[in-house]
């Protein structure tokens, strides 16, 4: 999506984002939030909220597999029905996020009535001393496509391993529940949504759930 965001749209839809984020909140508050909770216990228990993503597609996606196939083959489905309708959003409405703020991550121009008052802003010294702070920032340096924050595709799809470990794994739904949640707040602490993304991205799940739900149980039956 990263090299395909700008065939059809000039630069990224981030200063429309940030002005509805201003008259909301009358703060930024991807930005506020850090400099408000500037510690390392409270920075590194969001980062790994933020990194668990990671292991709950993988560690719901292995359960299943040598749980149940069927319950499998439906988990992938549906997880992948919501990536790839959010990598199709992607391309028409490239939205950097808020790392669009650091000029070490990105040489993308806001306009000056945009930039925050301290301009570039920082990470705190406190946050910048936790593993996992470090660990977050080589995956998006190597691995993160710009343009890819609206909606949040971390939200839509960690709801949806939530859905199913509701559905499949009920021993780890509560404790799945918290962590999700958790994520979602880091999503914004962390820098790399605004709050609207994260609201877009649940919105997305409770729409692309139930759709792909049915389509993979008709597409299902047409198989059969």
């Amino acid at each position: 999506t990263g090299s395909l965001n700008q065939m059809f749209v000039s630069g990224y839809r981030d200063a429309f984002f940030i002005r509805l984020e201003e008259r909301i909140f009358a703060v930024q508050p991807s930005l506020a939030f850090m400099e408000a909770l500037p510690f390392l216990p409270v920075s590194e228990l969001f980062y790994v909220s933020y990194f668990s993503y990671y292991v709950m597609i993988v560690g719901v996606g292995l359960a299943l597999f040598f749980r149940n196939r069927a319950q499998f083959y439906h988990y992938v489905s549906v997880v992948s029905f919501v990536f790839y309708v959010c990598y199709l959003l992607y391309i028409f409405l490239p939205v950097m996020g808020p790392r669009i703020f650091f000029k070490e991550l990105t040489d993308y121009n806001l306009p000056d009535e945009l930039l925050p008052s301290e301009f570039p802003p920082e990470f705190p010294a406190a946050v910048q001393l936790g593993p996992f702070y470090r660990i977050m920032a080589l995956i998006y340096h190597v691995f993160e496509a710009p343009g890819a924050a609206f909606p949040s595709s971390h939200v839509a799809v960690a709801i949806t391993t939530a859905f199913f470990s509701y559905r499949y794994l009920r021993s780890i739904r509560r404790p799945h529940f918290v962590v999700v949640v958790l994520l979602c707040i880091a999503t914004v602490y962390c820098r790399y949504h605004y709050v609207v993304d994260v609201v877009a991205g649940a919105l997305t799940a409770a729409l692309l759930i139930p759709l792909g739900n049915a389509l993979y149980f008709k597409l299902s039956r047409v198989r059969k």
